[in-house]
């Protein structure tokens, strides 16, 4: 390969060509041309071998992979009966007929006293469009633990809210919802709506 160079500030300055006639007498400088011996091009071993050998063997796996993808995709989407109830019958008078239903509504209500001890606990379930059912839970109430037994006064004290809410989960067996927490000045926000209410005890 040639460059061409220029050696205004280095070595001799070559001779001026004579200016043609009809020029402004100027001289020019004549270019001179260096040939440079070509450098190989260095290619990585590594490199190669992967354009070689290992890119065409990932091709061929992602194309073998495409037939797997889309049936795996068609069993998952068409075929799959995850979050959907299948049920077995459609006539409610057969055995095995089932329905979906949507879960109770449950909170658990618990009342503290001036000092601030769990006094009472109260399970509160709606069972039906303006009804409910409400079981009152003694906070004595003693509960299977490993260092052994315990009640819900204490598992409130130690673990608060969220230790009474798992405390009565284990007497129950079911998921009680929010907890609500309320000392007296809470009832009487809860009541004072409320009003008046007659108890009909006919003993």
């Amino acid at each position: 390969m040639t460059a061409p160079t220029d050696q205004t500030d280095a070595g001799p300055r070559p001779e001026a060509i004579p200016p043609e006639a009809g020029s402004s007498g100027s001289s020019s400088v004549v270019p001179v041309f260096l040939d440079l011996p070509d450098l190989p091009v260095r290619r990585s071993r590594t490199s190669g071998l992967w354009w070689r050998y290992g890119f065409p063997v990932a091709l061929v796996a992602l194309i073998a992979a495409v037939p797997i993808l889309v049936w795996t995709g068609y069993n998952v989407v068409l075929r799959s009966n995850h979050g959907r109830l299948i049920a077995t019958t459609t006539d409610p008078t057969q055995p095995g007929w089932e329905v979906a239903v949507e879960p109770t509504p449950t909170a658990l209500l618990a009342t503290v006293n001036e000092t601030g001890e769990l006094s009472s606990v109260s399970l509160v379930a709606l069972t039906n469009e303006g009804r409910s059912t409400m079981i009152f839970i003694p906070a004595d109430t003693q509960i299977s633990a490993d260092a052994g037994n315990k009640t819900l006064v204490s598992a409130y004290k130690v673990g608060g809210p969220d230790g009474l809410k798992a405390a009565v989960e284990k007497i129950v067996g079911v998921n009680v919802g929010d907890v609500t927490m309320a000392d007296v000045k809470k009832w009487e926000e809860l009541v004072t709506p409320v009003g008046s209410i007659s108890l009909d005890n006919h003993d």
